[in-house]
């Protein structure tokens, strides 16, 4: 059993996802009793559970009776999507979601709010997803639209790269210089893309 609320950004956990990024489904009895979790590259089955998004099945990472991760498929249209959950139980009701073209999304530890942030001297890794469709430039696949990142509510001097992880999907790598006058300790950060601003963590600045 799922329903649309159910359906979130997996690092932000705010409703609603956009192609190419990691979700979450939340909902009851959604694997049939299994839990399993997969490596990557990740499969479209996972435990006899198999979900689609407008007809396109997207690649799974875990699930659990009340708990699905899995990749939205970088092709699905934005607008809306129909979501079915598929498990050997059975075919779930289906589910209509609203589909950004970005969703940004910093993951985080919930028990200390502190983000997926590397700080290395005068510059941070932020780790995210939702930061929408990315081009291949060399080696490496860039956003193609810029990110904007704000650290203790000023804005970053320069972002020198916002694409994929290297070797991942869904995961997006963001580094930026942290602003000169933040002072170090425990600050606030955040960022925008394509007009639409993520979730704030918290970043300790050396």
């Amino acid at each position: 059993y799922v329903v649309a609320e159910g359906v979130v950004n997996a690092a932000s956990y705010r409703a609603g996802i956009s192609p190419g990024s990691l979700a979450t489904i939340f909902g009851v009895n959604l694997a049939a009793g299994k839990t399993a979790t997969a490596r990557f590259p990740w499969p479209e089955t996972l435990a006899g559970v198999a979900v689609t998004l407008n007809g396109k099945p997207a690649p799974l990472i875990y699930v659990s009776d009340p708990q699905i991760n899995l990749l939205v498929p970088a092709s699905l249209a934005e607008g809306t999507a129909d979501l079915v959950v598929s498990t050997a139980l059975g075919i779930s009701s289906t589910v209509r979601i609203p589909v950004a073209g970005v969703s940004p999304g910093i993951f985080f530890d919930p028990t200390t709010n502190l983000g997926a942030v590397r700080v290395a001297g005068d510059f941070v890794e932020i780790y995210a997803t939702g930061l929408g469709p990315v081009r291949a430039d060399g080696g490496l696949y860039q956003t193609e639209l810029s990110p904007q990142v704000f650290i203790g509510g000023m804005t970053a001097g320069e972002v020198t790269y916002s694409g994929l992880a290297p070797g991942w999907l869904g995961v997006y790598q963001v580094n930026a210089r942290v602003p000169a006058g933040v002072p170090s300790g425990t600050q606030t950060l955040w960022l925008t893309i394509g007009g639409q601003r993520s979730n704030e963590v918290r970043v300790r600045l050396q």
